[in-house]
This record gives structure tokens, C-alpha cells and sequence, in this order.
């Protein structure tokens, strides 16, 4: 299969729909991440005068650029307001995701600190040479020493007192580990809570009822460790590991009737009330620890593209649901991409609108698709990877 982005649009073409970008300021320490993403209107929407339900962002923290997040949301078709409740969801996902990784983040940075007042010098024994930890570091002076950090706070009231700051030296870097077991399961539940609340909010604000926003959520951290997948509904997610094989990062949810369930859904919210009850059927999570090349996450008008969904198993001879990411679709879009963000120089809207074109008018089963459509795409890149 070859896939390719047309350089030309039409004047007609798809507007661009809300997303969220937010860009590294600084460089990157073990590597970074490139981000895509496009949301777009399905033939069924588009033959009905219907706006895009579906909505994305995504995330790179600006003082840990080899950490990310992406968000998929995907609005329920029949009800009234789901764009609208897609996008309320998609923004506070990444507002709530990245303030809990970032103090995640730097409560690891903290507990690494070496003090030493007043003093400009290299520890000896944390000198690349003879620390016993060298190797994997987050640095500047160099990738296997240490390096200096003054936190701005202390700086600023030693200035104050015209005294030379303290120095602090930054350890060897020991990775933080991603959310499992049950601080993943209360990550998990808090994120639920204050979504519920927020679109709570909302519809109280519009005097509508919170069921007219319902949408489905998709939500990774994504680290150069492994990688956090927490979904309620529908859609689909894979990751690629270092050789180069996909896995499915989760299974949709799906009664035997194929309806999902929203974050709206209110049998998520009485479960979530009684402390006796197992309310992780409805929301799920899981963490990937291991090293990762790529993350794709998609809303459920992807999926037949991207994945094998159901397969007629002629030895049972019935219909399974093998959950199977299509590499032979995966990886050239994935190879795409990365040429996109070395020819724009990963400008995100030159990249993103080329990346629209192609979920509109890509392949057959893209452009006869009656659904909206969400793709997005996360590419590890190693420090001093070579140019694409």
C-alpha cells in the first residue's frame, strides 16, 4: 500500500476544526515526540450539513519534551451537543492530565537535587568517569555527567539579597516510572470525576441535559519508557514497539449489542458513588512499560482502515474480533509524517492540513467512510536520531 499527502487543497476543502497544540521551548533532553493530528467530517455528516463530532489535542511539556499526552474524543452522533462535549472533554484531559505528570515530573527532579552552597565545581564521584550510574542522563553539560540547576525561585531571593546563589547539581537521570496498578485506577478516577463535573457544569450553564454533550475519551502519556492508555467507550489505540511490530493498546468497549458507553453515561457516574462497586468495566487503563517507536490513537471512524475489527474464523465458523493494528496502513502513514515534519519543519498547521487531506480523501475505505474521522499520531525521536 503507498499513501501520500496531496500538496494541493481545493477551495472548498474541509475547515480546520479545533485542536490544541502546545510546543516545546526548549530543547529536547533524551528525545522528543512528533506530534500529528487531524479531525475530519464523515460522508454521512458531510451529506447532511453536519459539523465534525469528533475532537484531538495533544501535548509536549515544555521542560520535559520526551513526555507527551494526546486526547481523542469522539461526540456521540445522536445527541445534540457532543462536539461540544468532545471539545469541553479533549481540553480538560489536557489541562488535568499534564498539571498531575508535570508535578509527577518534577517531584522525581526534586528528590535527585544534590546540594552543595556556594560552590562551582563537578562532585568527583558523580563525574561520568566514576559515577557508577552513568549512562541514560538528562543533562546539558554532557550526556553521561551532571548538570547544574538553580531553581529560578531560590535564584531570584538570593539576587534579592545581592549573595551568589547556592549550586545544584542534577544526578544521574532516574526515569520516573508511569502510573500502574492502583495509582493508575485513582488517576483514573479522578480524571472521570472532574470531566463529569465540568460537563456537569456546562450543561447546568446551558440549561441542557449533561446527556446532549456525551462523547467517548481516549487519553496517553507518552514517555520514552513506555507508555499510559486510559479510554472510556469506543475507538481504538496501538503502539509500535523498537521492532517495529504493532499491538493493540486497548479494546473498545462494546456491548453485545455494539452500543458504547460516554463519559456522560450514568451508570459510570452511580457506580463511581457507591465504594463497593467495580466501576473499571467502563473505565479502562492500562500502562506499556517498555520502549516505544510510535503511539497512534483514532476515534471509531478509523478504525476499519487502520485495524482488523472483525474476521470470519472459518475453523469456529463465526465472527471474532482479533483487535489486530493493520501495519501494512500504520506504517506508511507513520513514514509520512515523518517526512512532512523534516520538509515543514514540523510546522504543525502545514503538517496537520496535508494530514486532514488524507483522512478525507485517502484511501477508499477513509473516503467512503459515514463517520467522522480522528487520527493521532505520536513519533519518538531519539536524541541525535539522523534526519529523516
Amino acid at each position: 500500500m503507498s499513501i501520500s499527502f496531496s500538496d494541493t487543497t481545493s477551495s472548498s476543502a474541509e475547515p480546520k476544526f479545533a485542536e490544541v497544540f502546545i510546543t516545546a521551548d526548549t530543547a529536547p533532553a533524551t528525545g522528543h515526540w512528533q506530534l500529528s493530528g487531524a479531525s475530519v467530517r464523515g460522508l454521512s455528516h458531510q451529506q447532511h450539513c453536519l459539523p465534525c463530532q469528533d475532537r484531538h489535542g495533544y501535548c509536549q511539556l515544555a521542560e520535559y519534551p520526551d513526555w507527551a499526552i494526546a486526547v481523542v474524543a469522539d461526540g456521540a452522533g445522536a445527541k445534540s451537543h457532543s462536539d461540544i462535549g468532545a471539545q469541553i472533554v479533549v481540553a480538560e484531559t489536557l489541562s488535568f492530565v499534564k498539571s498531575w505528570l508535570r508535578s509527577q515530573l518534577e517531584s522525581s527532579a526534586q528528590s535527585q537535587l544534590i546540594f552543595y552552597p556556594h560552590c562551582d565545581f563537578h562532585p568527583p564521584y558523580l563525574s561520568p568517569s566514576s559515577s557508577p550510574l552513568a549512562g541514560g542522563l538528562r543533562g546539558s553539560d554532557s550526556h553521561n555527567s551532571v548538570y547544574k540547576v538553580v531553581p529560578s525561585y531560590i535564584n531570584a531571593s538570593y539576587n534579592k539579597a545581592s549573595l551568589a546563589p547556592p549550586v545544584f547539581w542534577q544526578a544521574p537521570f532516574l526515569p520516573p516510572v508511569l502510573p500502574k496498578d492502583s495509582q493508575l485506577s485513582q488517576l483514573a478516577d479522578q480524571l472521570y470525576q472532574h470531566l463529569y463535573s465540568r460537563l456537569h457544569d456546562y450543561a447546568s450553564q446551558q440549561d441542557i441535559p449533561i446527556a446532549a454533550l456525551g462523547c467517548t475519551l481516549i487519553v496517553s502519556i507518552l514517555s520514552p519508557i513506555g507508555v499510559t492508555l486510559i479510554h472510556i467507550g469506543d475507538g481504538r489505540a496501538a503502539y509500535q514497539d523498537t521492532a517495529g511490530d504493532w499491538h493493540a493498546l486497548m479494546q473498545p468497549w462494546k456491548d453485545d449489542e455494539g452500543y458504547t458507553v460516554f463519559v456522560t453515561t450514568q451508570a459510570l457516574q452511580q457506580s463511581s458513588r457507591q465504594a463497593s462497586s467495580n466501576n473499571h468495566d467502563y473505565i479502562r487503563a492500562t500502562t506499556v512499560m517498555q520502549p516505544i517507536q510510535a503511539v497512534v490513537l483514532m476515534s471509531d471512524g478509523c478504525e476499519s482502515s487502520a485495524f482488523e475489527c472483525q474476521v470470519f474464523d472459518a475453523a469456529k465458523q463465526q465472527y471474532i474480533r482479533p483487535n489486530r493494528p493493520f501495519a501494512r496502513f500504520l506504517d506508511p502513514v507513520k513514514s509520512t509524517l515523518m517526512q512532512l515534519h523534516h520538509h515543514y519543519r514540523n510546522d504543525s498547521a502545514a503538517i496537520n492540513s496535508r494530514f486532514a487531506a488524507f483522512l478525507q480523501q485517502g484511501a477508499d475505505s477513509l473516503k467512503k467512510e459515514g463517520d467522522d474521522k480522528t487520527l493521532v499520531f505520536a513519533v519518538y525521536q531519539p536524541l541525535n536520531a539522523p534526519s529523516n
